[in-house]
């Protein structure tokens, strides 16, 4: 009975934990904590939970899961290996860039404590971060559309959130972008389209009104945050996911959805024609996509003066202005080189792996491979999934694959 409690209390303790993680604008905005405070708690207490997990390693012990092992401690050590050198060749760290760093390289080490938790408990804590993050991205955005006060307490609120805050808050036309309680548009974008891509894939092979409500508002919100790259990765990521789903199973049920889908898609297109042009235009326009969005530094001539640094690595350090790019792959790979991002994408990849290897489908790993899939996308764009708010959330969706491709292995897979 005594372990039974200590258990639940563990359980509560990493879920709050991680709900902090995703949603600590929270604890800023309504109780009034200093953000620095809040920033740096939940670092701490973030830490123990991947060293927690370090220290629970040893647990597992079948093949997968010795692989996984073994990947993370590579990842580990040529993680250090890279930092040192940089130190040598005179990279000042700030302790931004120091956290940034553990994220990548230690942090992924509390898969192993979520492992150990029920994968109803983590379901709930992704319900409660989706609803937290909705709730927050579309109270922002009704204030904006609410006149001059309501675009000053946006304003006010993102300054508590963020020191650094300019004052300026972008907007697409008549629009404003909503950032919610992580401050930042693409970090909201980027828990909102994991979590939306989970439900909707939940809800297609489940059912249930709970996971297509939840699917709505994360959707609804993850469009309000008007975050281009995003916003189209979570379509390819939909689609993709659905039409897997369908092609496998052959389920009308699942091509009625599809036909549903598209048609009211095409009534709302059709109805708010003159707003889907406004996210349409930005979508599209030069500052997104161009040489000064997502574009900079990848033209040809770029491209190839980077080349040695994606082999060595450390283009930060030895100056490299290729470093400067919005594409977080990319990035990964003038910073690591080419054999550690190898190996680092394939710690992020990992659960695909695992499911690779399986006889048969396993329809339950599903919704979470898809949420690991547009958070290793959205690297195609800005570097919000290593971000406090999002790379814990990511190694839940990792954990709760794994553990259903575990099953999997063991039984025979679930049938739709």
């Amino acid at each position: 009975m005594i372990t039974i409690k200590k258990n639940i209390l563990l359980y509560w303790v990493v879920g709050i934990l991680i709900v902090i993680a995703s949603a600590r604008g929270f604890l800023i905005i309504h109780f009034d904590f200093p953000s620095s405070l809040v920033y740096k708690l939940s670092a701490i207490c973030l830490t123990f939970l991947a060293l927690y997990g370090f220290l629970k390693k040893g647990l597992y012990v079948t093949r997968d899961f010795v692989l996984l092992r073994n990947i993370l401690l590579i990842n580990m050590i040529l993680g250090g290996v890279n930092i040192a050198i940089d130190i040598i060749l005179g990279n000042n760290f700030t302790l931004n860039d120091y956290i940034s760093l553990y994220y990548l390289f230690f942090a992924p080490y509390a898969i192993f404590l979520f492992l150990t938790i029920p994968s109803n408990y983590l379901k709930w804590v992704i319900i409660i971060i989706s609803i937290l993050i909705s709730y927050s991205v579309i109270d922002n955005f009704l204030s904006t559309q609410s006149g001059e006060a309501g675009i000053l307490s946006v304003k006010d609120y993102n300054l508590k959130l963020r020191s650094s805050f300019s004052g300026a808050l972008s907007r697409s036309g008549i629009y404003f972008r909503a950032s919610g309680y992580t401050g930042n548009y693409h970090d909201s974008a980027n828990i909102l389209g994991m979590v939306a891509v989970f439900f909707s894939t939940t809800f297609i092979i489940n059912r249930g009104i709970g996971n297509f409500a939840l699917f709505i508002i994360s959707m609804l919100a993850l469009s309000l945050t008007q975050s281009a790259a995003n916003i189209i990765i979570f379509i390819f990521v939909i689609l993709s996911s659905t039409c897997y789903v369908f092609l496998k199973n052959r389920n009308i049920v699942v091509f009625l959805y599809i036909v549903i889908g598209a048609i009211l898609t095409t009534i709302v297109i059709l109805n708010f024609w003159d707003t889907v042009t406004i996210f349409f235009n930005r979508a599209t326009s030069n500052e997104s996509w161009g040489s000064d969005g997502m574009l900079t530094q990848l033209d040809s001539e770029s491209l190839i003066s980077a080349i040695p640094y994606m082999i060595t690595g450390h283009a930060r350090a030895l100056g490299s202005p290729s470093f400067n790019n919005e594409v977080a792959l990319y990035g990964q790979v003038l910073q690591l080189g080419f054999i550690h991002a190898i190996i680092f994408f394939s710690l992020l990849l990992y659960p695909f792996w695992a499911y690779k290897r399986l006889k048969s489908i396993c329809y339950d790993a599903v919704p979470a491979l898809t949420a690991i899939a547009f958070g290793f996308l959205s690297l195609a764009h800005y570097g919000s999934l290593f971000r406090v708010t999002s790379i814990y959330l990511f190694f839940v969706f990792h954990s709760i694959a794994l553990i259903k491709i575990h099953r999997a292995g063991i039984f025979s897979a679930r049938k739709l």
